[in-house]
């Protein structure tokens, strides 16, 4: 029976109903999604592989979801999926988003549609619409049916469709179109400074009980407190134990100027092209990686004796009555948070490169939000009397409807000159 309402991992629930077929035969595997995620089309491909004889699979996505994840991503999957099956991926282009959800095996026989199943619903081909695990994902709805006039008219519909070629995601007829604006944020990546630091993520910090804190008016507490080298204020006291110092890029006004001179500024922080960053970050790569090896060695060393002084701290704290007793000490908990940054490569970079990186934030439908960012990069450009190279290469992207100009390596040619 067809599934309604189902949580955790639908792909065998959708195998299940994609079987009502008649297995002997080979049959062509269609995949229609509005959102797509590559690792999660593997998975499914796959299963459906071992569970049903595939001849060939068509995948249909959106254009705008094929602009999110790019041409390279989209070729490298398609060669990967091909060693297993011949496959063909199709990108709808319309300017009406392709929101269908639907998924089927189909067996032919001189252009006629002879057997198979069809199943339709609100899953969209993501991890959490079909490939999450039990307990994980949305809760979805999947319909099938085996009747034919149904799934000749899907397959006849297909083929009815507005499509391009993986490799023609990127070319545009006009640049006023989302699509296009789309493509053109999504060639850069926002960056905004980050005020926090290394000391202030470390910083074991103690909240204050009713005692303690009128222990703070009277000064009292305060005198007994101040010498432990705790901050203080009106309901906590706080003290970085980790006292690893490092020089971060942002020390060196050179290593910044990218932001200047290729920085589009937004209320999402400045937009800056792809091309240039990963060129700045590459360059930054070898000095991080020392950075977290240094973090790493430090605490390698000095982590034993800093959790002591950490919990002889609290016991203090504990017995002057300041404080409450806490459910596990502060120094393990000091010791959870530095693995935890040493694991979180976005974090970790964060704090040495002291800026934040963000992708183009918005869904594939969001057009007025897409539109509005685009008018507000327009709007900085036109501001500004003296244009950046950034701005210079958006406008005759505009100006040529195509990326190029972004993607160009001659950006890099102007980084170099401007270092």
């Amino acid at each position: 029976m067809s599934q309604i309402n189902i949580r955790g991992a639908k792909r065998g629930p959708l195998i299940d109903l994609l079987s009502r077929t008649d297995l002997r035969h080979n049959h062509e595997l269609y995949l229609c999604s509005c959102y797509f995620d590559i690792r999660s089309a593997k998975v499914l491909i796959r299963d459906v592989l071992s569970a049903i004889k595939i001849s060939s699979v068509s995948i249909f996505i959106d254009r705008r979801e094929a602009i999110l994840i790019g041409d390279v991503e989209l070729n490298r999957f398609m060669a990967e999926i091909n060693k297993l099956v011949k496959t063909k991926l199709l990108v709808v282009d319309h300017h009406h988003l392709f929101h269908t959800k639907a998924y089927a095996v189909v067996s032919m026989l001189d252009g006629e549609c002879r057997r198979g199943s069809l199943v339709v619903g609100s899953a969209n081909l993501t991890g959490a619409g079909l490939i999450g695990g039990k307990g994980k994902g949305n809760i979805e709805s999947l319909l099938d049916t085996q009747d034919l006039t149904y799934i000749s008219e899907f397959v006849d519909s297909l083929g009815a469709l507005p499509s391009i070629e993986i490799d023609d995601i990127s070319r545009f007829k006009s640049s006023a179109s989302t699509a296009f604006k789309l493509a053109l944020i999504n060639s850069g990546r926002f960056v905004y400074k980050w005020s926090g630091n290394l000391r202030q993520y470390m910083m074991t910090r103690y909240v204050l009980n009713e005692k303690g804190r009128e222990g703070l008016r009277s000064s009292e507490t305060n005198e007994i407190v101040s010498p432990l080298g705790f901050n203080l204020d009106s309901a906590s006291i706080g003290k970085c134990y980790f006292n690893f110092s490092y020089e971060s890029p942002d020390d060196d006004s050179r290593q910044i100027k990218f932001i200047r001179n290729f920085g589009i500024e937004t209320h999402l922080g400045h937009w800056v092209p792809k091309v240039i960053l990963d060129f700045v970050l590459g360059e930054e790569g070898g000095n991080y990686d020392r950075f977290k090896r240094e973090i790493k060695s430090y605490w390698d060393v000095e982590g034993a004796r800093i959790i002591d002084a950490v919990d002889a701290d609290y016991n203090t704290l504990l017995n002057l009555g300041v404080i409450d007793p806490m459910e596990s000490g502060p120094g393990e908990g000091l010791k959870e948070r530095v693995d935890g940054l040493l694991a979180n490569e976005i974090r970790l970079w964060r704090i040495y490169w002291k800026y934040v990186m963000t992708e183009q934030p918005f869904d594939i439908s969001q057009d007025e939000l897409i539109g509005e960012v685009h008018d507000e990069i327009i709007s900085t450009i036109e501001s500004r009397s003296s244009k950046n190279k950034s701005m210079k290469a958006y406008l005759e992207a505009l100006e040529q409807s195509s990326l190029e100009p972004i993607q160009d390596r001659a950006l890099l040619d102007a980084l170099a000159a401007a270092a």
